[in-house]
């Protein structure tokens, strides 16, 4: 019985198992395969710096997308933004004028891991500006020049040259990375003109763009500079001198070495460079020097430019090229638009020149007549064909002076005082905020003495106007002194042309030279003195070098300042600087000029032993040379005062003779007053300001009695520049240490006169 049991037992468990295994029909399991996923990308051009947005098109039929994963697949180090999505951004590099392609890879898994991947490329094109360049290459006409232009110092490949009257067109593509880059044009010229060699600063990328307009062309309407002249040579050279002969990379540094030109070395080396190109294949002897095969290598040689100008502006060549560059079209800017400005401030053609406001007022609809002042001066002006000419009326602004002359066969300075009668003014080159202008000035000479007849006399001269957009703001608060330059005022025996403002933190204010007071303001960032309803503001113009420039202006009214007077040197302090007085010795002059053409000369040497010498040269007999005569050095000693300042005497040897005359001589021995050893003349130098190797100064002069006809001081603001070498070789016969000079009273008036205003 037991064994039956157990038997049926195993039967049913076999029974149980058959069942769960599903049986045995003889038929194969079906088994469920997973299905990868698919991805889809488009390719797509974009402009660099873009925002870039990809999108992914991916499916799974049997199942989902689990994720996403973006990665680049080209050299670019690109930062993906949502690269674990479907649609990742990112910004387009830059790229060069030829463009690039950023090549990229996504990579899809499903939710049972399967995976799936795509590629795509996205062409990145470039951002360019396109414009055209079209000029002139000419001082007269450079025939078939060939042209050159660097961007940014770099000089870029462009097939052009100029047609036979030396026109010129060029197409650029550049890239928008470049827009700040500063743009220069250079011509040089072939066959006969071989020793032509031109450059123009242009401005940067995006000025000229903007100045191309509609129709994209920069021409000498838009831009007189696309003209590659002499003049604008002559300026390019001298402010990379005055740029430490570093290239010049911006508008705004080339406007601010441009205002700081002697405009009378620009001229002056232009005309020497058109005298260089035109004439001297008639004239070999005005030719380039040797070694120098264009003017282009000749104005990056300082020393050989300053020698060719000397040498060739005696020359009537020279005065021709001179009148010819004043009525050439192509020289003087006749082309593109002259608005005549509100005003034109007048800078000083040096150091020791102040300048002159000229305001104007049209009194038509077209802006091409009007009237205006200058200081307390009337004018009428009329514009026309780019000539502005003003007719002076009323109170014209008058000048004395000296000259030198014969009169009764023997040489003398002559007293002159001038009166203008007509101005003539060309643009030479025009910018945003000034111009450089040439002027045609005729005057009347009259000689108050009576030496001689009234005179009419025509001169030639250019100067750099800034307009009122070249205004800079001035920023000071509470208390300070201003150093300022006003017209000249005669006080008892001082002459005076600047003035001290005592700056109170209340607003209130007192002079140094006048006992008036008043109360003072910084409107619009110009400093605005206040009288009752007369103003006066001082305009801030440049404030590059060591000491500011500064134009006065007065306003009757309290609201129009319709009247101003002068420009000139000054500065803002809330405490003056002091010499350090190891650094005192050296050789200082007033004037920086070099290629101005003129055999002429004014320094001081400070020695470390506390010996001085003022040493002048001019060309007093006209020949274009300088012979021993017509140096002159005078013997003194110098000291650094208590106060900070510096303190520098003149010394002559005063002897009476027998018949009672009072005879004076410079001498080496005399340097310090005392016995028959006096003082004629006494300097003093107090610092303002210090950039380099320019020393701005408070400037004293003082003229002593019995040398001179009266006791007169003289008190201006000045640049000293501290010079490497003497600005000309002495002459063998003055390096004497003991050279004596015998004179008598007026031989010594004479003497000194040359270098009184000094």
């Amino acid at each position: 019985m037991e064994l039956t049991h157990k038997f049926k037992l195993s039967l049913l468990s076999c029974s149980l198992l058959l069942a769960a295994c599903g049986g045995s029909d003889g038929k194969d399991p079906e088994v469920s395969v997973n299905q990868a996923p698919t991805v889809t990308l488009a390719n797509t051009t974009v402009n660099e710096k873009a925002e870039v947005n990809l999108s992914a098109s991916a499916t799974d039929t049997d199942g989902t997308i689990a994720s996403f994963l973006w990665e680049v697949t080209s050299s670019h180090d690109i930062a993906l933004t949502g690269a674990d999505t479907a649609t990742p951004s990112f910004t387009a590099p830059e790229v060069g004028l030829e463009g690039d392609t950023v090549a990229l890879k996504v990579t899809v898994t499903d939710d049972d891991g399967a995976t799936a991947s795509a590629s795509t490329e996205v062409k990145v094109n470039p951002l360019t500006l396109a414009f055209t360049l079209q000029g002139m290459a000419t001082d007269s006409p450079l025939e078939n020049a060939q042209i050159k232009v660097t961007i940014g110092g770099r000089e870029i490949t462009v097939d052009a040259t100029a047609d036979e009257n030396g026109n010129y067109s060029i197409e650029l593509l550049l890239d928008d990375s470049e827009t700040n880059a500063f743009v220069t044009i250079v011509a040089m010229g072939v066959g006969e003109q071989t020793n032509a060699g031109l450059i123009s600063l242009l401005g940067s990328v995006s000025e000229l763009n903007q100045l191309a307009g509609a129709d994209g062309i920069v021409s000498a309407e838009d831009h007189f500079a696309v003209n590659v002249t002499n003049v604008t040579t002559a300026q390019y050279a001298l402010a990379k001198l005055a740029n430490n002969n570093e290239p010049i990379s911006s508008s705004e540094q080339f406007a601010t070495l441009s205002a700081n030109l002697n405009p009378d070395e620009v001229l002056a080396l232009a005309t020497a460079i058109k005298v260089a190109i035109d004439k001297s294949a008639d004239n070999p002897d005005l030719g380039l020097p040797e070694g120098i095969s264009n003017t282009l290598e000749l104005v990056a040689n300082t020393e050989q430019t300053q020698a060719y100008v000397e040498d060739v502006q005696q020359s009537t060549e020279y005065a021709d090229a001179q009148q010819e560059i004043f009525e050439d079209p192509n020289l003087v800017d006749t082309q593109s638009a002259f608005v005549v400005p509100e005003t034109y401030y007048l800078m000083p053609q040096s150091t020791l020149h102040s300048g002159s406001v000229l305001k104007f007022k049209a009194t038509n609809a077209e802006g091409s007549t009007g009237t205006g002042t200058q200081g307390d001066s009337h004018f009428d002006w009329s514009l026309a064909e780019g000539v502005l000419t003003l007719i002076y009326d009323g109170n014209p602004q008058s000048e004395r002076f000296y000259i030198s002359r014969v009169v009764e066969n023997q040489t003398r300075n002559v007293l002159v005082e001038t009166e203008p009668v007509r101005t003539e003014i060309r643009r030479l080159q025009s910018s945003a905020d000034g111009d450089l202008l040439a002027f045609t000035d005729v005057k009347k000479w009259h000689f108050p003495n009576g030496e001689f007849e009234d005179e009419i006399q025509q001169s030639h001269a250019s100067l750099t106007a800034l307009k009122p957009s070249a205004i800079k703001p001035i920023s000071h608060s509470g208390e300070g002194h201003m150093i300022v330059p006003t017209t000249e005022e005669h006080r008892g025996d001082s002459y005076i042309s600047t003035e001290v403002l005592h700056l109170a933190a209340d607003g209130s204010g007192t002079f140094e030279f006048s006992p008036d007071s008043y109360s003072w303001q910084l409107v619009d960032g110009q400093m605005v003195l206040s009288f009752g309803e007369t103003k006066v503001r001082f305009v801030l113009l440049d404030d590059s070098q060591a000491l500011d420039r500064y134009a006065l202006e007065v306003s009757d009214d309290g609201i129009n300042f319709d009247w101003g007077y002068t420009i000139g040197q000054g500065k803002l302090l809330t405490q003056p600087p002091v010499w350090a007085v190891a650094d005192i010795p050296g050789i200082y002059s007033y004037d920086n000029a070099i290629f101005n053409g003129e055999p002429s000369a004014f320094w001081l040497e400070l020695h470390e032993n506390g010996d001085a010498e003022t040493i002048s040269a001019d060309d007093w007999n006209g020949d274009g040379k300088l012979n021993d005569e017509e140096f002159s050095i005078q013997y003194g000693s110098w000291e650094a005062r208590s106060d900070g300042g510096i303190r520098i005497l003149r010394t002559m040897v005063k002897v009476q003779d027998d018949n009672g005359d009072i005879h004076y001589s410079y001498s080496n021995s005399c340097r310090h007053p005392e016995g028959n050893c006096v003082t004629v003349h006494d300097r003093t130098w107090s610092l303002l300001g210090q950039k380099d190797e320019q020393y701005g100064v408070f400037h004293t002069h003082h003229y002593y009695s019995g040398y001179y006809d009266n006791d007169t001081q003289y008190m201006d603001n000045r640049t000293l520049f501290k010079l490497a070498e003497r600005p000309l070789p002495l002459p063998e016969s003055l390096k004497s240490a003991r050279q004596t000079k015998v004179m008598t009273a007026e031989q010594a008036k004479i003497e000194l006169n040359k270098a009184q205003w000094h």
